[in-house]
């Protein structure tokens, strides 16, 4: 072991104040991780909602066509006609 000296004493408190505070940052990181994954599952969620409402809009469009009565030609220009 060193020899008790006014150096190694600051050595010693300088190691344990650096050990501290990355001990003490631990949860903000922790948090910050969280938060971070939080994010991304909500970016793909919306992803997913936007995706899902095109490919509804895609799939229901040819549904509907056949459904509309068909339009005379008078009804489509009943002035000129």
């Amino acid at each position: 072991m060193a020899d008790n000296t006014p150096l190694n004493g600051q050595i010693t408190d300088a190691v344990t104040q650096a050990n501290v505070k990355v001990l003490g940052d631990a949860p903000a990181m922790a948090m910050g991780s969280i938060f971070q994954s939080l994010a991304h599952s909500t970016g793909i969620l919306y992803q997913n909602a936007v995706s899902a409402q095109q490919q509804n809009g895609i799939t229901s469009t040819p549904w509907l066509t056949p459904l509309r009565p068909p339009r005379s030609p008078k009804a489509m220009c009943p002035t000129i006609c």
